[in-house]
C-alpha cells in the first residue's frame, strides 16, 4: 500500500499524478486514477478499443491484467500526467508493468513467502524476481524485509543506486510504508531535484493516504445493520427472499431488533437473562476488511 501515499505526496507537491493499482472494490476503473479521480467510463473504453485494436497486430492474446496495464500508461499519455506511479501486480521480473524501461525509481517494499507457486519456494527466489524491477542506472529503494544481498547483485548488474531503509521496529504496516515513503520521496528529491518542497513540509494528510477496504477497521452496530437490512423501506440491494431468509435467521437465532428505543419486542425476552434493555444495547462488530 506504498503506491497509494506515493501518489498523494507527489499530488500534494502540485503534480499531475497518475496511478495504478490492484486489485479493484467496485469498479474496474478504480485502478486507473489521476489525482484522486478515476478515469471516467468513455475514456476507459475509447483506451480499451484502441489498445484491442493494436493487440489485432500481434499473435498475442492479452492477459486481464497486461490489457488494464496498457489501458493505464495509454491514458496516462494522453492526459499527460507529471509522474505515473505504477503497482507491479506480481513479483517482478515477469510482471506487466516491467515493460517500463526508465523508471525515476524502483521501489520494492517487502519480501514474503507469497506466490509462490508463481515465484519461488524460498526468500531469495521471490527478491530475485521481485528485483527484476532494477532497472539500468536508476536508483532503487528497498524495505528492511528484502534481501540486501540479492538487491545488491541486481543494483550492480545495471549500475543502480541500492537504498535500503533501516528496520525501526514499525508498530504496524501502516508506519513501516509511510516510512518508506519519507524514504523513498528524499531519495527522489535529493537525485532529480524535482519537488517543490522539501520532503518535510509534505502535508502529513498525504503521507498518510491509504485505499478503502485495505485492513481498514470498520464499527458496526448490528442490531441497526439488521433493522436496516430487513425494513421494506430499505435501499440495501437484497433481494425479497434474502430478507426474508434474513428475517427468520434472525427468529431463530432470537436476535430481537429494536425497532425503536422504546418498543420491546417482549416475546424475546426468555432469552436474555437479567438486563430488560438487553436487545437495543449496541452489539459493536468489529470487522477487519
Amino acid at each position: 500500500l506504498v503506491t497509494p501515499k506515493l501518489a498523494a505526496t507527489l499530488s500534494d507537491c502540485g503534480y499531475r499524478v497518475g496511478i495504478l493499482t490492484s486489485p479493484h472494490i467496485s469498479s474496474v476503473r478504480e485502478r486507473i486514477c489521476i489525482n484522486g479521480q478515476m478515469i471516467n467510463k468513455t475514456d476507459f473504453v475509447h483506451d480499451y478499443y484502441k489498445i484491442v485494436s493494436y493487440e489485432a497486430d500481434i499473435t498475442y492474446t492479452l492477459t486481464y491484467f497486461e490489457l488494464l496495464n496498457a489501458i493505464a500508461l495509454y491514458h496516462f499519455k494522453r492526459m499527460s500526467v507529471d509522474f505515473a506511479v505504477i503497482e507491479v501486480g506480481v513479483g517482478g521480473t515477469w510482471d506487466a508493468t516491467n515493460v517500463l524501461q526508465q523508471p525515476l525509481l524502483s521501489v520494492i517494499v517487502s519480501v514474503a513467502l507469497d506466490h509462490t507457486h508463481l515465484l519461488g519456494n524460498t526468500i531469495e527466489a521471490i527478491a530475485t524476481d521481485k528485483c527484476g524491477i532494477i532497472k539500468p542506472g536508476r536508483p532503487v529503494v528497498i524495505g528492511p524485509t528484502v534481501p540486501y544481498k540479492v538487491a545488491k547483485q541486481r543494483a550492480d548488474k545495471t549500475q543502480s543506486e541500492l537504498y535500503q531503509m533501516k528496520d525501526d521496529k514499525f508498530e504496524s504496516y501502516d508506519e513501516h510504508n509511510t516510512s518508506l515513503v519519507r524514504y523513498a520521496m528524499r531519495i527522489l528529491s535529493d537525485k532529480y531535484f524535482i519537488l517543490p518542497k522539501s520532503v518535510a513540509q509534505i502535508s502529513s494528510k498525504a503521507f498518510a493516504a491509504r485505499p478503502p477496504c485495505r485492513m481498514q477497521y470498520v464499527e458496526v452496530q448490528f442490531p441497526q445493520l439488521l433493522r436496516s437490512l430487513t425494513s421494506s423501506s430499505s435501499s440495501s440491494s437484497l433481494s425479497n427472499s434474502e430478507r426474508e431468509w434474513l428475517k427468520q435467521y434472525m427468529r431463530k437465532h432470537a436476535i430481537a431488533i429494536p425497532s425503536s428505543k422504546h418498543h420491546h419486542h417482549h416475546h424475546h425476552h426468555h432469552h436474555h437473562h437479567g438486563d430488560k434493555d438487553d436487545n437495543t444495547k449496541s452489539a459493536a462488530v468489529h470487522c477487519i476488511l
